[in-house]
């Protein structure tokens, strides 16, 4: 299981919101924030895109993934992801994919709602379930191409990208 509930509240304390607050800004209840805080749930991918405006912060930084900070100019910083080693373990392999499942939800066109809704069902399964991330995204992928195939549609070039490292994270080495 993904743990995120002190990512959250740290990002909420940082901003100086009571959790009444975030629930308020989010139209949930007060319960809804504590149960993310303490794991016990985790927010939807639409809420999680939610949270990471709020917070001003990439929601991989919501999921936990590790970023370098690189200078780039006069007073400007850019995040850039550490790089996933082909051995990495379940818990930043899990991470990672969900991350590029969040970015690749928001740049879908409203016309393939049913891509999304597959997509979010997969976000919800990396999110609660302790299946392998390999064998979800090996499954993932024949569900994606069903439905492309099915619907007829492509991806747009910036979601195919994402989706390409997606798929690089169900890769699995044995030497």
């Amino acid at each position: 299981m993904l743990k995120m509930g002190k990512l959250i509240q740290a990002q909420r304390q940082h901003r100086g919101l009571s959790q009444s607050d975030l629930a308020a800004q989010l139209h949930v209840t007060r319960q809804a924030v504590s149960k993310w805080e303490n794991d016990q749930s985790y927010p939807d991918v639409d809420m999680l895109v939610k949270l990471a405006q709020i917070f001003q912060c990439d929601v991989r930084v919501l999921l936990g993934l590790k970023q370098k900070m690189q200078w780039r100019g006069l007073f400007r910083w850019r995040a850039e992801d550490k790089a996933i080693k082909w051995y990495a373990g379940g818990g930043e392999r899990r991470r990672l994919a969900i991350s590029l499942l969040v970015d690749i939800i928001a740049t879908l066109p409203p016309k393939q709602a049913s891509l999304k809704e597959l997509l979010r069902q997969q976000y919800q399964r990396l999110m609660t379930d302790g299946t392998a991330t390999p064998y979800v995204l090996m499954a993932l992928n024949l569900q994606v191409s069903s439905l492309m195939h099915r619907e007829h549609f492509i991806l747009p070039p910036e979601a195919e990208a994402k989706y390409q490292q997606l798929l690089r994270l169900s890769n699995i080495r044995y030497r």
